[in-house]
């Protein structure tokens, strides 16, 4: 599901809500966002947000060598960029499998598994545009005699069936025995091959799907409920407020100044504001000079400021994702501005 509401690369973090145990560790700070975000705009809960490079691993999913389904909701930023991976157990090769995007070229998706020839069964072009939530279900069914159908499916944000593609291929299905993954390959694997977007309700089944039965996903799904119809109840998670600004009022030339920035959960910054928020900090011209990183974690963070010409400085911040629900507030020994 994707709805915990901060990841820190911990095992197990990323829970397999299944009841199988097959939990997930986020690597290189893959992390969640509201899907009510701005920048998500979609999606159930939360989503996970693999816009850097990450990717969230899964050690214990196992090797299948039967009849499978993968589904899932997916929102790129780059429909051309080759290798977007979805969900994939493809380590070692041998018998890998994934469903991705854009590895035919721009706008489309493939799901391919090594153990079949031909390998690889694709949609259409230019059926997926940036910043669009789609969904897609790649079905692998086993078939007597060395043989296998493949089918794909293609699905918009209001639940239409944009393309259903079908194959029968040739061969005998071999388990592929390195780590799966979503959001793209492990560090063992082809590291270039990773999704820049966001990710929702990616889930494995066994048995091959049929058509009616991945409609009533998305259906369900739309609907913000789980993928068999059960009720969804949504985690409370903490809301940004807004971002505060504090120091001593005093700065010299010769010395940094330390700026203490917080992220409010509410009016009075009681309580804090504890998933990652990032910033962009005021000034920024070449007098200046931040050290330090641009990430309030843990709702605080203290940054030195250099200032080489002596005159009146005014900080701010320009930016902040997730947004703050309202302005940002100073606290400088008690005045009201920075």
């Amino acid at each position: 599901r994707m709805d915990e509401t901060r990841w820190n690369g911990l095992f197990s973090e990323v829970k397999d809500t299944s009841g199988n145990g097959y939990h997930g560790r986020a690597v290189h700070s893959a992390t969640t966002l509201e899907a009510s975000d701005p920048l998500v705009n979609g999606g159930v809960c939360r989503v996970g947000n693999f816009s850097d490079g990450n990717y969230v691993e899964v050690p214990s999913f196992p090797n299948i060598v039967e009849s499978f389904s993968v589904t899932g909701w997916f929102k790129t930023q780059d429909n051309a960029e080759r290798g977007q991976r979805i969900f994939a157990d493809d380590e070692t090769s041998a018998g890998g499998y994934a469903l991705s995007v854009g590895d035919p070229g721009r706008g489309r998706i493939r799901f391919y598994h090594r153990s079949f020839n031909p390998v690889s069964l694709d949609t259409s072009p230019n059926l997926i545009a940036n910043n669009q939530w789609y969904f897609s279900a790649a079905v692998l069914t086993i078939l007597p005699g060395n043989k296998a159908n493949k089918d794909l499916y293609l699905y918009d944000v209001s639940g239409n069936l944009l393309q259903h593609v079908s194959r029968q291929v040739n061969g005998t299905v071999e388990a592929s025995t390195g780590l799966a993954s979503l959001g793209g390959e492990v560090d063992g694997a082809e590291t270039n091959n990773r999704f820049k977007g966001y990710l929702d309700e990616v889930k494995v089944f066994k048995g091959g799907l049929t058509q009616v039965e991945i409609q009533s996903i998305v259906d369900f799904e739309r609907a913000q409920k789980n993928w068999d119809g059960s009720t969804r109840a949504c985690a409370l998670s903490s809301v940004l407020d807004h971002i505060e600004i504090s120091h001593d009022g005093q700065g010299l030339t010769c010395a940094p100044e330390t700026i203490t920035l917080k992220a409010c959960q509410n009016a009075d910054c009681s309580t804090l504001y504890t998933g990652d928020v990032q910033i962009t900090l005021l000034p920024a011209d070449a007098n200046s000079r931040w050290t330090g990183g641009s990430t309030i974690s843990n709702g605080t963070l203290n940054l030195p400021l250099s200032h080489i010409q002596a005159e009146a400085v005014n900080l701010g911040i320009s930016s902040s994702a997730p947004v703050a629900n309202n302005s940002v507030v100073c606290d400088k020994s008690g005045a009201t501005d920075c």
